[in-house]
């Protein structure tokens, strides 16, 4: 690999900076409707990053995705036109998160069989789920996970859809739910009541 010459990084240095917008506060684009994204390499062997640009798929992202990178890469400055706009809602979201992540925090914790740690910044909450025993050997049975099955349970219940732990990688008997916060207050009050109906309605059902 023959060295290259980056001001302020070390020459054998093998670097990819990723930058989405995806779902974080700091890019302040919600997720899943905005895909888009680049990678930036630096001091990559040739060979890896043939590899690395053959993972890519043939297809650009579509155009609300890339205009929204650009906003995201290049945002509005002092005396642009959309500077004010867009500085007020970037406020508003991040005052709406900080508020939506503390409040269905504390009223997670105040549910039985559940215990959730503060939000650290990013859109969702990851509740832990201390399910009732009978409850995930009815899911073995099944052939699912027990929070599949108590994600599959809460939508066609409640009309509520969270994430299931077990997608994102987690230790046997450690069930968890994601749980999007990014969200009006309303919408997020009314989330939180009907997952407390079907919570308590489940406890009583497997005791």
């Amino acid at each position: 690999m023959d060295p290259v010459e980056v001001p302020g990084f070390c020459l054998w240095l093998s670097l990819l900076s990723y930058r989405l917008c995806l779902q974080t506060i700091t890019t302040k684009f919600h997720r899943c409707g905005l895909r888009g994204g680049y990678i930036e390499v630096i001091n990559m062997d040739p060979a890896v990053k043939k590899h690395l640009k053959s993972m890519q798929k043939p297809s650009s992202p579509a155009v609300l995705p890339q205009l929204a990178l650009e906003v995201m890469v290049n945002p509005p400055i002092p005396g642009d036109p959309s500077y004010e706009t867009y500085s007020q809602e970037i406020l508003h979201s991040q005052t709406t998160l900080s508020q939506n992540a503390r409040q269905a925090c504390k009223f997670l914790n105040d549910l039985p069989g559940m215990n959730c740690q503060p939000g650290m910044g990013g859109v969702f909450l990851y509740p832990c789920l201390f399910l009732p025993p009978q409850m995930i050997h009815k899911a073995k049975m099944s052939g699912v996970e027990p929070d599949v099955l108590y994600c599959q349970r809460l939508l066609e219940e409640e009309g509520v859809c969270l994430g299931a732990g077990c997608e994102n990688g987690q230790e046997d008997q450690n069930y968890h739910v994601s749980l999007c916060v990014l969200a009006p207050p309303a919408t997020l009050q009314e989330m939180l009541a009907r997952l407390c109906s079907f919570h308590l309605r489940l406890l009583d059902t497997f005791p």
